[in-house]
């Protein structure tokens, strides 16, 4: 847990963390929600506003998350995968595909498979 400064704000690289209610990321599609609002260090470090009350909270919302991102991951692989049978269809030779996805001949198969 980070330490708090006088006025019971919580500190992190020395530095007084400021609270975001809509929490953001990097990757916009992949947000982080915890239903309530965030503390955010300059560094990246992010704790739940309230994870003193409930000390899962932030677990829940993290698995929560990576689920998220694992729904996206299989629909990102399905439609690569769509992709690369129907440019393998129109005649595009094995070694372009490769190039383009940066895969190798085995993976390729593997996904032209599914």
């Amino acid at each position: 847990m980070a330490p708090f400064d006088a006025d019971g704000t919580p500190v992190h690289c020395g530095t007084k963390m400021t609270s975001t209610p809509s929490p953001t990321t990097a990757l916009p599609w992949a947000q982080f929600h915890t239903g309530e609002g965030e503390w955010v260090c300059t560094c990246g470090f992010r704790r739940p506003a309230d994870s003193s009350s409930d000390p899962l909270a932030a677990v829940r919302a993290a698995g929560a998350r990576l689920e998220s991102l694992q729904w996206e991951i299989d629909a990102a692989e399905a439609s690569l995968a769509a992709a690369v049978r129907s440019a393998t269809e129109a005649g595009v030779e094995a070694k372009a595909l490769m190039l383009e996805t940066g895969l190798t001949s085995i993976e390729l198969l593997e996904l032209q498979l599914r």
